[in-house]
């Protein structure tokens, strides 16, 4: 019996030393999200607001705001010879601009171009071509008729990117609304036509805007808690485990001492 009480003492006495960690350590996460707005430039002539949604304060705090832009614009000439004798038009250019204003102070100056090269085209045949194809719908992609016109096409795309870290430029983009930016288009031409030629300039374009915001969640675990002495007593076996085990300690040692002296 006596060692049976040992035993029972010395696997209460482990159980009361046991230590207990409860909860998750403190952590911080960086995340983003990205939304893309599109708009229309029009005949490069156009202009307009973007509307982009703010950031919601409540998801955490905001650290940057990353804008993109990207501008695509297309351009076409058609230029008919319409005189009676062979003529040439010497090389120019077209382009168009669409600078893109956004909260913070920040400017996009997008812009694109195209090279005219100088032309000879044959006398009038006839027939305006560019008038012809302009009525047509303006294809880029198909040639007007007849040897004394010709087309020239082409595309541009201009792209932008910058990042806003400051906290007063950021205030604009938090919130649980939205925040507009600005656009305005236009185009030009240096190029110049002899008389009884006709020149036909098409421009258009288009482009998107996309805004990431980079914010940080904040403290996302629990508390990091020591020992089983910091356990409550809630009069359950966890409450009473350790008394029971430091009785069962000093019961086992009694017995140990009291035997000893009867066995000798």
């Amino acid at each position: 019996m006596t060692k049976r009480a040992l035993r029972i003492a010395a696997a209460t006495a482990a159980a009361s030393l046991t230590v207990f960690t409860m909860g998750v350590a403190p952590a911080t996460a960086a995340t983003g999200d990205t939304q893309t707005v599109s708009f229309n430039l029009g005949d490069l002539d156009a202009s307009g607001t973007g509307q982009i949604e703010q950031f919601d304060p409540a998801l955490g705090t905001l650290t940057s705001v990353k804008i993109e832009a990207e501008v695509t614009m297309d351009f076409a000439v058609c230029v008919t010879n319409l005189s009676e004798a062979t003529a040439s038009v010497n090389s120019g250019n077209v382009s168009g601009a669409a600078p893109l204003t956004f909260a913070g102070d920040l400017v996009a100056e997008t812009s694109g171009a195209l090279a005219v090269p100088a032309l000879e085209l044959a006398a009038n045949t006839g027939t305006d071509g560019c008038a012809a194809w302009l009525e047509a719908g303006g294809d880029p992609n198909t040639q007007p008729a007849g040897a004394n016109s010709r087309l020239t096409a082409g595309t541009d795309t201009d792209t932008y990117s910058a990042t806003i870290t400051d906290e007063a430029a950021l205030a604009p983009y938090t919130g649980t609304g939205t925040v507009g930016f600005d656009y305005d288009a236009t185009s030009a031409s240096d190029l110049a036509q002899p008389s009884e030629w006709t020149l036909v300039f098409l421009a258009s374009g288009e482009g998107e805007v996309s805004v990431t915001y980079t914010y940080d969640e904040g403290d996302v675990g629990g508390e990091v808690e020591g020992t089983d002495d910091a356990l409550p007593n809630t009069g359950g076996p966890a409450g009473w485990l350790v008394p029971v085990g430091a009785g069962l300690v000093l019961a086992g040692a009694a017995l140990v001492m009291v035997r000893r002296p009867h066995s000798a």
